[in-house]
């Protein structure tokens, strides 16, 4: 679920008990969490500002989810699974990417990220990878 639910109505345990059973066949070893913002502090442009919700009421919203994820899961510290909440979406890749030694002592070869939400979170990881229209639907050559 995405941080701006507070204004769509989504609450943190309505979509997750059905995303739960999928995520749990694809084997990912954490959940993060972290509002439609792709750079921590900086000023976003007009689509990815979210008026009606505070940055902070967007955490807030993470916390929740995030919460309500480790009890659908059953989690427990230590446990196969992590979970995690950033301040913003560059910061959840770079950690994806690149995870510190001590959380995971033998980082996978390559990174696989599920991204669930709404479009906007979604156009905003794509954006932070640096995926434009034309780099997803390039123009046809006749």
């Amino acid at each position: 679920c995405h941080a701006d639910s507070s204004a769509g109505g989504c609450g943190p345990s309505m979509p997750l008990p059905a995303l739960l059973a999928c995520v749990q066949e694809c084997g990912f070893s954490c959940a993060m969490f972290c509002p439609n913002t792709v750079h921590s502090g900086t000023k976003n442009t007009a689509d990815q500002t979210l008026v009606s919700v505070s940055g902070r009421k967007q955490l807030e919203r993470c916390v929740e989810n995030q919460s309500a994820w480790r009890e659908l899961c059953g989690w427990r510290e230590g446990g196969d699974q992590e979970t995690k909440v950033f301040h913003c979406i560059s910061s959840a890749l770079a950690w994806a990417g690149h995870p510190p030694p001590s959380t995971r002592p033998h980082p996978p070869k390559h990174t696989q990220v599920l991204v669930t939400g709404s479009l906007h979170l979604v156009g905003a990881v794509l954006g932070a990878l640096g995926f434009t229209v034309d780099t997803l639907y390039p123009p046809h050559k006749h």
